[in-house]
């Protein structure tokens, strides 16, 4: 009776070693290592593979990070280089500064010109001319010009006792260059010329007889020739001044040429648009001034 609790006892023993020695704390490995050869060796692929996305994604990041907008990756407390209407004014032929030389431009103006002649001046008064052109660089430092102009007056004085009713009208066409010595952001000495064409009529007649009255028709093939400077004081103002001659081919060899000179200034009131006011004058006095609006392409 006394051996069958102990009996009893072994055979439970025995039979808990026997569980337990079955089992494994590693059970992955011991699976692992009763696999056939080919799953072990797809088991390490799969490590690998995944080791390996890990780092692609890394790199992935990485390269997403290096294309981020410059913007992003600047911090907030700096600042870029200064930005003005200068950078878009500086590709192709375009030049850079707010000058208007080296640009594409067309501008439309009025000018109201003042004979130096006092008897023209007492008849005829001033003159009103409204201008068109366009400038076009055709390569780093030249620019093609061309233009046409329209001019019309009438004016009523008396001369000597007598009623005199002054009209007047003509048309012109030119083409000239503008060619930069210098490529000098701030200063930029030119040198100019232009071939012009222009016709006009001219009448002088008494209010109080029509029949008594006199008119001109007159057309002519003129030149000048120009040097001058063009400063560029601002990002958005620019000053132009300069000394030019000009002569009428069929002018008389005894009149000799018309030397003058001209100051003008552009302002920029955006990136395309600009307006400028300017003047010219001679020896003889005569002076023209007004101003005009221009657009940048």
């Amino acid at each position: 009776m006394t051996g069958r609790p102990w009996f009893g006892c072994i055979l439970v023993v025995l039979a808990l070693l026997l569980v337990t020695g079955c089992q494994s704390p590693t059970g992955s490995a011991v699976v692992s290592s009763g696999q056939p050869r080919e799953l072990r060796q797809l088991s390490e692929l799969a490590d690998t593979s995944e080791t390996s996305s890990v780092r692609a994604q890394n790199l992935e990041a990485t390269v997403d990070e290096s294309t981020l907008p410059d913007s992003l990756l600047i911090p907030a407390n700096q600042s870029t280089p200064a930005s003005s209407r200068l950078p878009s004014k500086t590709s192709g032929y375009r030049s850079a500064g707010s000058g208007r030389l080296g640009k594409p431009y067309v501008r439309f103006g009025l000018a109201n010109s003042r004979s130096g002649d006092e008897i023209i001046r007492s008849m005829a008064g001033n003159k009103s001319t409204y201008q068109a052109m366009a400038n076009i660089p055709i390569d780093q430092r030249t620019d093609i010009r061309f233009g046409g102009s329209f001019v019309s007056f009438s004016k009523q004085s008396t001369v000597e006792g007598i009623p005199v009713k002054a009209t007047g009208n003509g048309e012109g066409i030119w083409v000239g260059f503008m060619n930069r010595l210098s490529d000098d952001p701030v200063v930029n000495p030119f040198f100019s010329g232009s071939l012009g064409y222009s016709s006009g009529n001219l009448r002088l007649a008494n209010p109080n007889n029509p029949a008594d009255y006199y008119e001109l028709d007159d057309d002519q093939f003129d030149w000048g020739l120009s040097v001058g400077c063009e400063l560029n004081t601002s990002e958005k103002m620019s000053i132009r001044l300069g000394f030019g001659i000009g002569r009428s081919f069929d002018a008389d060899s005894d009149e000799g040429v018309d030397p003058g000179g001209f100051l003008s200034s552009a302002v920029w009131l955006t990136d395309q648009f600009f307006i400028d006011f300017g003047a010219n004058f001679d020896v003889d006095d005569d002076v023209s001034f007004g101003g005009g609006a221009g657009y940048s392409f």
